[in-house]
């Protein structure tokens, strides 16, 4: 997908592993934005609520900032040229920093689940939690 100007997506931007690549001349906006593949973007990335860059063999690149309430990076380089301006980023987190914030349905053995993950987006469902996760008592 090739975007000479500013894209707007009232959802999810996917650039699922083995498709072809996404380039945004102008500024990317969008609900959420999850990079496997290589996705550039000329301009600014705004997502509403989280951007999730996964897998070694991808690339996100942005020329401005990264902007999301939520970064997550697992095994995925991120370049950005400016500072992020997100209000958490987890790169390569463990189950400790994931539990709190995703749906325990997305998750497996402590890490995000590609498969679950993108299941989820696909039917609208939530993938990030609402509530707060019972915490463990002490013995």
């Amino acid at each position: 997908l090739t975007v000479s100007g500013d894209l707007v997506v009232e959802g999810v931007l996917v650039d699922e592993l083995g498709k072809a690549a996404v380039v945004v001349a102008g500024d990317l906006d969008a609900h959420v934005v999850v990079s496997e593949a290589d996705m550039l973007v000329g301009g600014e990335l705004r997502a509403r609520d989280f951007v999730w860059g996964n897998y070694s063999d991808g690339t996100l690149a942005v020329a401005g900032a990264i902007t999301a309430p939520l970064l997550v990076l697992t095994n995925h380089t991120c370049e950005c040229g400016s500072r992020a301006k997100s209000g958490r980023q987890l790169v390569d987190p463990d189950d400790d920093e994931l539990t709190p914030l995703f749906v325990p349905t997305v998750l497996k053995d402590g890490s995000l689940d590609r498969r679950k993950v993108l299941a989820h987006l696909r039917k609208h469902a939530e993938v990030l939690r609402t509530d707060k996760p019972a915490r463990a008592k002490a013995r």
